[in-house]
């Protein structure tokens, strides 16, 4: 599945939930695999932060230092 079916999915199902008559209840092993996906595809986001070194033309640290977390705190909304 890939991360617009899950979407779909999710959505189909939020509906289910939310009372829709002409919708039914959505299977169970496609709701975790959507929720699943979605879940990685946040991470994904969550862990992406501003690094100078990258932008300078340097290697990508793995964690962001205390010079780039206050360098782009700003633009970071306070994470």
């Amino acid at each position: 599945m890939n991360i617009k079916k899950a979407i779909e999915v999710l959505e189909y199902h939020q509906q289910w939930r939310l009372g829709d008559d002409d919708i039914v209840q959505t299977n169970a092993r496609e709701l975790t695999e959507s929720i699943n996906i979605i879940l990685v595809e946040v991470k994904k986001v969550i862990n992406t932060f501003y690094c100078q070194s990258e932008i300078e033309g340097g290697k990508k640290c793995e964690t962001q230092c205390e010079h780039c977390k206050e360098y782009y705190k700003p633009l970071s909304n306070n994470k």
